[in-house]
């Protein structure tokens, strides 16, 4: 059985989606850099400089977790 022709129409669309979806993915990093950028002094002077505790552990794993999915909690 043949395969149906694909519609130009239908792959400019599929083109332009995934050039959108770059495009915001290279926004979120740049917005996940500066963030760190602006907040590193206070990182390392209330986090990294700090005792060890449960809630550094527990924000260190989820800023990390977060770093790699590239996302917020809520999503």
């Amino acid at each position: 059985m043949a395969k149906p022709p694909i519609d130009p129409a239908h792959s400019q669309q599929i083109i332009l989606h995934v050039e959108a979806a770059r495009c915001l993915t290279l926004a979120g990093f740049t917005v996940l850099i500066w963030d760190h950028l602006c907040t590193i002094d206070e990182e390392i002077q209330f986090w990294w400089t700090a005792p060890r505790s449960a809630v550094k552990f527990l924000f260190l794993v989820v800023r990390g977790y977060l770093d790699r999915r590239g996302t917020s909690p809520g999503s």
